[in-house]
């Protein structure tokens, strides 16, 4: 099998997936043992989720996509009554304040993962079905934009403004490149924007993460306290790190270092070579998988490749720039690497996929 897949795709990211599982092994004890009395209890799920997402993403690059079409709209609805069941007491399971899981005791799963893949899916077997592209935006474009901001608005109601802006950029470009017209699409941006800063402006904790993005010492206690530690973790790496294991962050000083700021103890342990090496890594396994979308003959195939590859990207990018303190907190993990078995599992499912597209091709 291993002869029939592009190493250019499969290798990067194994690479990405052995950085994650030791970044894990290194970061995560004490919080194990802190919450959870068991020093390795995040590397055991963690490896779990990586059990079962490379078992779906070995049968996914073996078995015909093309199928997935017309699965397409069932998904989808699947993925928002999922979403839906977060909302109810009792079902949703709440965690820093956003209802985003559900699950019982231990097992617990986040809708909004399933329904990201689900939508790439869905826009990839629209655009499919469009043989003469998008000529008309209102005929064309505009349903297939009304289905998906639906869905997105569900997963912003969590609220999850990251995943919902992830799955948004993905979308408009996808659209883009299906044939839209540029300037429509410009507009329904400028719209979007527009929407975004009067969310952020009439929510509380958005507005603070904001405030304290343009000024963290401003708020030093508060809101910017995660911006201040992530950069003093990324500044304490240097070059070549503090070393595996002698991370002085994860001692509670910077919260969530397992999951939204894992690129900071990569930059503190590993120092900026193996940051570097993360960066690049991700940038040719992206543009290898948007390489593989201009050359399928099989179009449903290249708006699949084009769209998991985009997302992955996507996300991965801004997962890098909050850490670097670029742009506001958004809470979004860095796909293969960031502690979170539904993040995990639909990221090997992609991966699969496009290992199959790139099979045909």
């Amino acid at each position: 099998m291993l002869r029939r897949v592009d190493g250019y795709l499969l290798w990067p990211a194994v690479a990405l997936l052995a950085v994650g599982v030791l970044t894990l092994f290194s970061v995560t004890p004490i919080s194990g043992a802190q919450y959870f009395q068991n020093e390795f209890y995040f590397v055991i799920r963690q490896s779990v989720a990586l059990l079962i997402g490379g078992v779906l993403c070995l049968l996914a690059s073996r078995w015909d996509y093309r199928k997935l079409r017309k699965l397409a709209p069932f998904g989808l609805l699947l993925s928002v009554f999922l979403l839906l069941l977060t909302y109810l007491p009792g079902v949703g399971v709440m965690v820093g304040g956003a209802s985003r899981w559900l699950g019982y005791g231990s097992l617990s799963f986040q809708p909004s993962e399933l329904a990201k893949f689900c939508l790439i899916l869905y826009v990839a077997a629209a655009l499919t079905n469009k043989k003469n592209g998008l000529r008309s935006f209102w005929q064309d474009t505009l349903p297939i934009l009304t289905v998906c901001g639906a869905v997105v608005l569900a997963i912003l109601r969590q609220p999850d403004l990251g995943t919902s802006l992830v799955v948004l950029a993905t979308i408009l470009a996808m659209l883009f490149v299906g044939g839209s017209n540029f300037t429509d699409l410009l507009i329904l941006g400028l719209l979007g924007f527009r929407a975004l800063v009067y969310l952020v402006a009439h929510t509380p904790y958005q507005w603070r993460r904001w405030t304290a993005f343009l000024d963290p010492l401003g708020d030093r206690f508060g809101a910017g306290f995660n911006t201040i530690q992530s950069l003093i973790a990324v500044g304490s790496g240097g070059l070549f790190g503090v070393g595996m294991g002698n991370s002085r962050q994860k001692f509670a000083y910077l919260p969530q270092h397992y999951t939204d700021y894992i690129f900071a103890m990569i930059c503190e342990e590993r120092g900026f070579i193996l940051a570097a090496a993360v960066v690049l890594l991700w940038a040719f396994l992206v543009l290898r998988g948007i390489r593989l979308a201009s050359r399928v003959a099989d179009p449903f195939g290249a708006f699949l490749a084009l769209g998991f590859s985009l997302c992955l990207g996507i996300q991965s990018l801004v997962h890098i720039l909050v850490v670097l303190g670029w742009i506001p907190a958004t809470g979004i993990t860095l796909p293969f690497i960031s502690y979170g078995g539904s993040s995990l599992v639909t990221s090997l499912l992609m991966l699969g996929i496009i290992l199959r597209i790139s099979r045909e091709e």
